[in-house]
């Protein structure tokens, strides 16, 4: 094409050209100010979710340790109750040995006075004397 034909296809085509650019134009600026904007509200939404996400696990943390302080001052007092417990019943296994100690004794000493008993019963009710005749 020569130059002549171009430039009477501009004086020809020439508003039709323009609009065409000036649209054109205004579809890519649009375009770009939509997408940077997108990508702005992108990136402020995205923070926001993280902010939540922090604190959502900051709330889940404050209520387990919350949990697990309670959990472990319970544990802490089952413990002290079965400690008191045992000392309890050590105490008292003591002390059942030694009742059971002294009723042992004291059974061999009833036993002892029994038979002490018997043979006194037996020397006085005898009708011969023991001196011999």
């Amino acid at each position: 094409m020569t130059v002549n034909r171009l430039k009477s296809y501009l004086c020809v085509y020439q508003r039709p050209i323009e609009v065409a650019l000036i649209i054109a134009g205004l579809l890519l600026g649009g375009g770009v100010t939509g997408y940077a904007l997108g990508r702005m509200e992108m990136v402020h939404t995205v923070n926001a979710i993280a902010v939540k996400h922090a604190q959502e696990i900051d709330r889940l943390q404050t209520t387990h340790r919350a949990g697990m302080k309670h959990m472990s001052d319970r544990l802490r007092d089952l413990v002290m109750q079965q400690s008191d417990m045992a000392q309890r019943l050590a105490q008292a296994s003591r002390e059942a040995r030694s009742a059971a100690a002294t009723a042992s004794t004291a059974a061999k000493n009833a036993a002892n006075a029994n038979i002490k008993k018997r043979e006194v019963h037996a020397r006085q009710e005898s009708p011969f004397p023991e001196d011999g005749p």
